[in-house]
């Protein structure tokens, strides 16, 4: 409550109930955070795994693998450079062009 009044038996009556009411609110606020908290933390994990089981990728067992697919990579950052900055770690097009030369 904005004011605690207990200057007589039915104000301080009327000031505890308001206490209590503002507590009650207060708990169910906590209840509800503690929820959200909850949740908004097994969705994160949640996320977190799709993108780490999006994330890998096969093990390049050659280096003859290695370099189709460094050639790729090159290729397809210079015919689509805007969708090459979306999906992969900055890769400049310059070294783009020095590892198809």
């Amino acid at each position: 409550p904005r004011q605690a009044d207990v200057s007589t038996p039915e104000a301080a009556r009327e000031t505890r109930g308001a206490v209590a009411e503002a507590d009650a609110r207060s708990r169910r606020l906590e209840e509800q955070l503690a929820a959200f908290e909850s949740d908004a933390g097994s969705r994160a994990q949640q996320l977190a795994d799709e993108i780490a089981e999006r994330a890998t990728s096969p093990r390049l067992d050659s280096s003859r693998d290695a370099e189709q697919t460094a050639r790729e990579v090159a290729r397809s950052t210079i015919d689509e450079p805007a969708q090459a900055l979306t999906t992969q770690p900055f890769l400049s097009v310059e070294a783009a062009l020095r590892v198809l030369a």
